[in-house]
């Protein structure tokens, strides 16, 4: 597998062994020159769009961006522990499922202008438009 480094002519060799692990074995540091892609999802519990996004968030890092996870409602530790081993940096807003829309909205607005993201992610179809207007 090869890696091509963004705004250059340099490709690296990545060991199939590293590639291809289901965990990662090299220590990833952050590194503000890369492009930053936000993952908003609304839980991080143990399921298919949790593992789904871990595994989004090591390709992404392993291809040279630098990845954040913000959940704004519930989390399982387990499932941020393995995003923070897959490269990402994770954001727990922790908001009330009972909290009205606007104030949910109002919260994310702040947090996108406050991270500054390249790209937003949205995970869930159902209740990514909340942070698909915020991220605007």
């Amino acid at each position: 597998m090869y890696e091509a480094c963004s705004g250059t002519s340099r490709v690296r060799r990545i060991p199939d062994s590293v590639a291809l692990s289901p965990e990662p074995s090299v220590t990833r540091v952050a590194n503000p020159h890369l492009r930053r892609v936000t993952i908003t999802i609304p839980v991080l519990k143990i399921g298919g769009s949790e593992m789904q996004t871990i595994s989004l968030a090591r390709a992404l890092t392993d291809t040279l961006y630098s990845v954040v996870v913000c959940c704004y409602f519930d989390h399982d530790r387990r499932i941020v522990d393995s995003l923070r081993d897959a490269g990402a940096e994770v954001h727990l807003l922790e908001r009330s499922r009972a909290e009205a829309l606007p104030r949910l909205f109002s919260a994310l607005f702040s947090y996108f202008r406050m991270q500054q993201p390249d790209i937003v992610h949205v995970q869930h179809l159902a209740p990514a438009l909340v942070p698909i207007l915020a991220a605007r």
